[in-house]
Order: C-alpha cells, then structure tokens, then sequence
C-alpha cells in the first residue's frame, strides 16, 4: 500500500483472518484529507 493513485473511486480489500473481535481504528489519507473512523469487528 501508499504510493500514488488515480483520481476517482478506489476500493480496498480488507482482510480480517488474523484480528480478534473487538474495536479497531483506521485512517483515510488523501491528500492534505485526513479522516479517522472506528471499526468494530464481531466474529
């Protein structure tokens, strides 16, 4: 991952396999744009 992109839509594949259930926060970077959000994870 990083590195440049094109401009428009991306989609990313996420791979839970080896994470816990619980709480987890992750970060959108584009840019000077900045977004954090928090994921909860139920197995």
């Amino acid at each position: 991952m990083g590195g440049q992109e094109q401009t428009g839509r991306q989609s990313l594949r996420f791979a839970a396999e080896g994470l816990a259930s619980g709480g987890y926060v992750y970060r959108i970077q584009a840019g000077d744009y900045t977004e954090t959000r928090k994921l909860v994870l139920v197995r």
